[in-house]
């Protein structure tokens, strides 16, 4: 085992869609690599460069890099791509229209107890990140960020606009959850939204669209789990406290086979799944203040 210390105070620990695992703190970014057997790292980086290469990107395919961007308040997601010639396009968008009618509601009633004027600042150019598919030739588009908690909160002048700040902390974290997957040599994106499943043959010939139910189901968690080592796809529910795993067909979005996984403690998250065996941390009950990490073999049972 290498151990590294590691400076500035990170907190997080990604992996991009190379592989390679950066270490993001409140003030930079590094990235991790194995020389032979012992931890290194890399120059440390801006926090920026973080947010707009490295988080967006999801997954790399044939030469091509996929990056996700989520429009304001999480109510929108876009799929954008470079191809081999670092040419971009655009490969899907998914809208949640109820969502974004009650998140624009809430922004007009925020906006109307505001005595200050607003102005939004222009969107960076694609040297520098992403703007939002159809504004990125605008010369004053928005993005994400002018619409987070903190940009807004220094605007508000009474706890009327903290309430509707708040209640728009509530729609953002209802978020549209649209995840994107490769298996084998096609891409399968998973619109839970509007009940879609899309798959992309590599190289891009056409797209085919089947429909899929699973989400509608008591307990759904919005979380797919996908195996590192067998690339099967599993669907995380808990209905009733109870934790379920249900193995989908990854082209068609229906259910093979169900795992009850019941030791799964009370509080649990970052949930991963390893040649069959679950992983996660959890903790018995609020009073236990450490995070444990638990390892169950899903395939003992069968329900």
């Amino acid at each position: 085992m290498s151990e590294l210390q590691l400076a500035g105070q990170p907190t997080v620990l990604h992996r991009s869609c190379t592989g390679s695992f950066h270490a993001v703190g409140p003030f930079f970014a590094q990235e991790i690599t194995l020389s032979g057997q012992e931890l290194d790292t890399f120059s440390r980086y801006p926090l920026q460069r973080y947010y707009k290469f490295i988080e967006p990107c999801v997954l790399e395919a044939a030469g091509n890099y996929f990056f996700r961007v989520r429009g304001p308040f999480n109510q929108s997601v876009y799929y954008l791509y470079f191809d081999t010639e670092r040419k971009r396009h655009l490969l899907a968008e998914i809208h949640d229209k109820a969502g974004e009618q009650q998140a624009q509601q809430v922004y007009a009633d925020f906006l109307e107890g505001k005595p200050l004027f607003f102005t939004h600042g222009k969107a960076a150019s694609i040297n520098e990140g992403f703007g939002l598919p159809g504004q990125l030739d605008n010369d004053d588009p928005l993005t994400p960020s002018d619409f987070s908690f903190q940009a807004l909160a220094r605007f508000a002048s009474s706890y009327d606009q903290f309430g509707q700040l708040t209640l728009l902390e509530l729609v953002r974290t209802d978020s549209v959850y649209a995840p994107l997957f490769k298996f084998d040599d096609d891409l399968i994106l998973f619109d839970h939204t509007n009940g879609r499943l899309s798959r992309f043959a590599m190289p891009f010939d056409g797209m085919q669209t089947t429909f899929m139910y699973y989400q509608d189901e008591k307990g759904w968690q919005k979380e797919l789990l996908q195996d590192e080592v067998t690339q099967e796809l599993y669907a995380h529910f808990a209905p009733g406290g109870k934790h379920l795993l249900r193995k989908l067909n990854p082209r068609t979005g229906k259910i093979l086979q169900e795992y009850a996984v019941p030791e799964v403690n009370y509080i649990a998250e970052n949930f991963k799944i390893r040649n069959g065996c679950l992983y996660y941390l959890g903790r018995p009950n609020n009073n236990v203040p450490n995070r444990s990490l638990f390892k169950i073999d899903t395939h003992r049972q069968t329900d």
